[in-house]
């Protein structure tokens, strides 16, 4: 049997999307391995058939390699030249990937695609019982392995939350598959457990990109390529606007005068986003260098309500981006969203185009208030979402899986 006949692209989506939700849910670091895994898997499988210029996502391509070229280009620049290189090598790799997965997606044919869903769907079931076990368990299965690991510090927050995210990004694409192929009710299901786990975790994150992610998926139902347009200059204003948004906020000084119970994890990042506008407004231009937020002068002083300014992310993708790539940084990744939702918006199909622009939106709310935008696992979840959507997004029959 010839290589291309052993290596599907089919197979590399459907791995990678059925195994991250539970793969991450038993062990953190997983998800970066399903994605590894999953990208060699589709970048193989389409060089076997010769199918990689012809698949590959070029536009967008052109976006991310620009990136890694100018994080390159400033690497000598920044605060670590060795370890800015290092970064933009991993990031290059991961952004490969990506592609090929999003390559690999759009080959695959209606008889794939149907069982491409089933292993899809049985993986999120199972990752949808094992995040339900954590968040109404007391995060037994987080206690199990750390006992197992013969470790007794106290449970960490973000462990759960990552698996809450993944949820989030995922439930969306798995109603929309259940609705087209197993009707109303079997959707709702999903969609109504989904929602409930997400609202009883402990990720404020999480909540609120559920609603932004909500209103984003009814606005697109009932709009088109304008209301695509418009999202898409929208969201790219927001990514170039960033290190003012944090001078329009209020000053955190004047939350804890006016409220001293204030939320403190709202306010600590109140401060680090005005520190971190202050540095970028010391290179706007070249940035500090990529993955340098961990060591940006001053991140280790300590805030007034704890934690400091900035321990490896300023817990915010746009500044992130500004912080360590500068101006040019910030264009090419406000192209990059524009491109994202301008592309959502000439979906055809009204469904379709609603589960995608749930993901896109809330994905870019956990950006703007979560993780680093370089960790692996969160590119990950961002690249499995959006093949997934690909292949979901052609009509099907509504057939029972």
């Amino acid at each position: 049997m010839a290589l291309r006949d052993r290596l599907l692209p089919w197979q590399g989506v459907a791995f990678g999307g059925a195994m991250l939700l539970p793969a991450t849910a038993l062990a953190p670091a997983a998800g970066g391995l399903v994605f590894t895994l999953a990208a060699v898997w589709s970048l193989a499988s389409l060089w076997a058939r010769g199918e990689i210029r012809a698949r590959m996502a070029m536009p967008v391509l052109g976006v991310l390699a620009a990136l890694v070229i100018w994080a390159v280009a400033t690497a000598p620049f920044g605060l670590d030249p060795r370890a800015s290189l290092g970064s933009a090598g991993i990031l290059a790799l991961v952004f490969l990937g990506a592609v090929a997965l999003l390559g690999a997606a759009t080959t695959v044919q209606d008889a794939e695609r149907e069982r491409l869903l089933q292993w899809v769907m049985v993986g999120w079931a199972l990752g949808l019982a094992l995040v339900a076990i954590q968040v109404f368990g007391d995060n037994a299965i987080e206690r199990l392995r750390r006992a197992i690991q013969g470790r007794d510090e106290p449970f960490f927050a973000a462990v759960q939350n990552r698996s809450l995210v993944i949820l989030l990004l995922l439930a969306a694409p798995a109603v929309l598959i259940l609705f087209r192929r197993a009707g109303a009710w079997a959707a709702a299901g999903f969609g109504v457990g989904a929602f409930a786990i997400l609202l009883s975790g402990e990720s404020s994150t999480a909540k609120l990109a559920l609603a932004v992610g909500a209103g984003a998926g009814l606005a697109f139902a009932f709009g088109g390529p304008r209301l695509g347009r418009v999202a898409a200059i929208l969201a790219a204003v927001m990514v170039l606007s960033a290190p003012i948004q944090g001078r329009l906020l209020p000053a955190p000084e004047a939350i804890r005068a006016a409220d001293p119970d204030a939320k403190s994890s709202a306010l600590h990042r109140l401060y680090i986003w005005r520190f971190v506008g202050e540095r970028i407004e010391e290179r706007p231009i070249l940035g500090w260098g990529l993955d340098a937020a961990r060591r940006i002068p001053g991140g280790e002083a300590t805030t007034p309500v704890g934690g400091k300014y900035v321990s490896l992310h300023p817990h915010s993708a746009p500044l992130q981006i500004w912080l360590e790539l500068g101006v040019v940084g910030a264009l090419l990744g406000a192209a990059l969203v524009a491109m994202i939702f301008n592309s959502i918006g000439r979906i055809p199909e009204r469904v379709e185009r609603a589960g995608a622009a749930f993901v896109a939106a809330a994905a870019l709310v956990v950006a703007g208030l979560g993780y680093g935008i370089w960790q692996v696992w969160w590119l990950a979840t961002l690249a499995l979402a959006a093949a997934v959507i690909r292949v979901a997004s052609y009509p099907a029959p509504r057939e029972r899986l």
